[in-house]
């Protein structure tokens, strides 16, 4: 089915059920208010303008598989009383408004297609209140690794707003060390790197074998742990910035392990 102008549907009941299925809305989608007491069947559909469920009320399935949304999506006020599945849908301008909604806890977010990161400020605050919401939602339904995805985009927005290289630069170091809390292997291939870095500084600077070397960096790296004092390890250089290196060392590896262990915990969503 094709909708070439704006089509409305609000306060229009589906008591059996409704299918859009590939179908297209070349104008503004509304369906406020409305009821699906049975099956809301929109796979596939190609909103090409604003898609408008606000307050709508899905008491069966509701199904949204591989649908695009060109623009605009307000779910505010929603009700999914039953399975929904987001599975492949992409969102091309903006992340949904789910504010208000209650989701059901069998909705499904797998393969989605999310926006962009905004490059202005006025976009990103929309973006980050949007995400926000969703992963709130996803924090009262337990589904914790969603909750992370959608805190990771949230922050990805938030530092546009504080500025991509000002004040948003410590957001884009916790990406890029563990995926914002997602991944244990990136922090723990980053003290691997700091450990040989080290070591090789050692060795050929300090006239050190390159064993020793080598433990007295992953001491320095692992620190927090007091391995250092606990092996006799000290550090006995002429060189002023070879010790600076050290306290380096030592402040990363702080800051790796934590976030190593951020990430053995949200893998196997320990609270």
């Amino acid at each position: 089915m094709a909708f070439l102008l704006g089509t409305t549907f609000s306060y229009v009941t589906f008591s059996h059920g409704a299918f859009f299925g590939r179908s297209t809305f070349s104008g503004a989608a509304s369906f406020p208010r409305a009821a699906f007491y049975g099956s809301a069947n929109f796979n596939g559909v190609f909103f090409a303008d604003v898609a408008n469920f606000i307050g709508t009320t899905f008491s069966g399935r509701a199904e949204f598989t591989d649908a695009m949304f060109e623009k605009s999506a307000s779910f505010a006020n929603t009700k999914m009383e039953f399975m929904t599945s987001f599975a492949g849908a992409t969102f091309e301008m903006a992340p949904p408004g789910f504010f208000g909604a209650k989701l059901h806890q069998d909705t499904v977010w797998r393969g989605v297609t999310w926006p962009l990161i905004p490059w202005n400020k006025g976009d990103a605050g929309r973006y980050i209140d949007a995400y926000a919401c969703l992963k709130l939602e996803m924090d009262r339904l337990k589904k914790h690794e969603d909750e992370l995805d959608f805190f990771a985009f949230e922050l990805q927005s938030r530092r546009v707003l504080l500025g991509r290289w000002g004040w948003g630069l410590p957001i884009w170091l916790y990406g890029l060390l563990s995926d914002y809390g997602r991944s244990y292997l990136r922090p723990l291939v980053a003290l691997f790197v700091v450990s040989v870095i080290g070591a090789l500084a050692f060795w050929f600077f300090d006239a050190r074998t390159y064993g020793e070397a080598l433990g007295l960096s992953v001491a320095n790296a692992l620190n927090v742990f007091g391995f250092r004092r606990d092996f006799g390890l000290t550090i006995d250089t002429p060189l002023s910035w070879l010790e600076l290196m050290s306290a380096i060392q030592t402040i990363l590896g702080t800051i790796l392990v934590f976030l190593f262990g951020l990430g053995i915990r949200n893998k196997f969503r320990m609270k």
